[in-house]
Formats: structure tokens, C-alpha cells, sequence
């Protein structure tokens, strides 16, 4: 798999902007202020999508981002629809180290059980 690199300016003021904002956060934890939240993009999300699906098939027909279209899909096909829920698969896997302390993440769980 052949990856780009980033030009050497790109990523030297990529890194100062995140060494800028995590300098920020300490400030604002000192303070006692909130953290900023992570954008979706950092939080890597994964929509929900819904699969359109078939008894006796274990592969979906289709995988629709719309519920309405899998619906109309599903009834076409004589199947029905199996709802498969977004995440945020860096919080989820814990792949930041932190999500157990995490105010975001500890927030969208409670969120996810009402």
C-alpha cells in the first residue's frame, strides 16, 4: 500500500498545532475549566447503516445508509432489516488510552443505555 507523505512544513505545523491544543487543555484542566471535545473525525465514527437481509442468506443483499430506503429495499426482497449502530471506534477500542475517564465518551455511553 503506497502512502503519501506530507510535505516537511505541512507536518511540522501539524505537530505544533496538536502540541499547541494540548498545551490548552492542561491550561484548561489546571483551571479546572472542560476539555475540548474531539471532533468526529478523531473520534474515527462509524455511521449506523442499515443491512438489508434475507432468512437463510448470511451475507446482506444490501447495506444502506437510510433507513427508509433498506425498509422499501427489504420489503421488495422479502427480507427485513438489521440496524447496525454507529460508534466511535477510537472510544470504543479504547485506542487513545483514556476512555474510562473520558467525560465524552463516559457521557455518550449513558446516552446509548436510555
Amino acid at each position: 500500500m503506497e502512502l503519501p507523505l506530507w510535505p516537511l512544513e505541512k507536518t511540522e505545523a501539524y505537530i505544533r498545532e496538536r502540541l499547541e491544543a494540548h498545551r490548552n487543555a492542561k491550561v484548561a484542566d489546571d483551571w479546572g475549566d472542560a476539555l475540548p471535545e474531539c471532533t468526529e473525525e478523531e473520534r474515527w465514527i462509524r455511521t449506523t447503516q442499515y443491512a438489508v437481509k434475507r432468512e437463510g442468506r448470511k451475507t446482506a443483499v444490501r447495506v444502506l445508509d437510510d433507513l427508509k430506503e433498506a425498509e422499501a429495499l427489504a420489503e421488495k426482497e422479502k427480507g427485513f432489516v438489521e440496524i447496525r449502530k454507529g460508534e466511535s471506534i477510537r472510544c470504543v477500542n479504547n485506542f487513545c488510552g483514556v476512555n474510562q475517564w473520558c467525560k465524552q465518551y463516559q457521557a455518550s455511553l449513558k446516552g446509548e443505555d436510555e
